[in-house]
């Protein structure tokens, strides 16, 4: 695999989305989702859900990216002119050419939209043909409770 050039701005989009490195400034486009909308949290391995919830979500996003072991990205959907969600790129490990597709997720009204279709396509492009990944994962976590189907569609 290409080395990660973990400073390096990627930015990933085709006509529907697009994909660009996390900020610290993006909270103020992702705030609203972990205050409006707290069931998308339900689940979720990191909670972005109440006041905080979301400066939280961003600041470990963040330090994964200096710790070199994540790339997360803001989603912007091109169609609606919004930010919809995120995702990124984990357990990025270099010498073994591996790296994961997760930690996405999506305000109520992006799912179910064909955009989840469009970031892996994206995700997966670039981890293949620009990064030369041998091997890349997209895990779901298996959870004994009832699971939101909508965004585990096949691509």
């Amino acid at each position: 695999m290409q080395a990660f050039d973990f400073p390096k701005d990627y930015v990933l989009e085709d006509d529907r989305v697009l994909l660009r490195p996390l900020r610290a400034e993006d909270l103020e486009h992702l705030s609203h989702f972990g205050i409006e909308e707290p069931e998308i949290w339900c689940y979720s391995l990191v909670r972005a859900g109440g006041e905080g919830g979301m400066q939280r979500y961003i600041d470990l996003a963040l330090t994964g990216r200096s710790e070199q072991r994540e790339y997360p990205f803001i989603v912007f959907d091109k169609k609606t002119q919004q930010y919809a969600g995120s995702t990124r790129f984990y357990d990025i490990q270099l010498p073994f050419q591996t790296l994961q597709l997760g930690y996405t997720w999506y305000g109520k009204e992006f799912q179910g939209t064909g955009l989840n279709r469009h970031c892996k396509f994206l995700l997966l492009q670039f981890a293949f043909e620009d990064r030369h990944a041998v091997h890349t994962a997209v895990t779901y976590l298996c959870l004994s409770v009832p699971v939101n189907y909508t965004s585990a569609r096949p691509i």
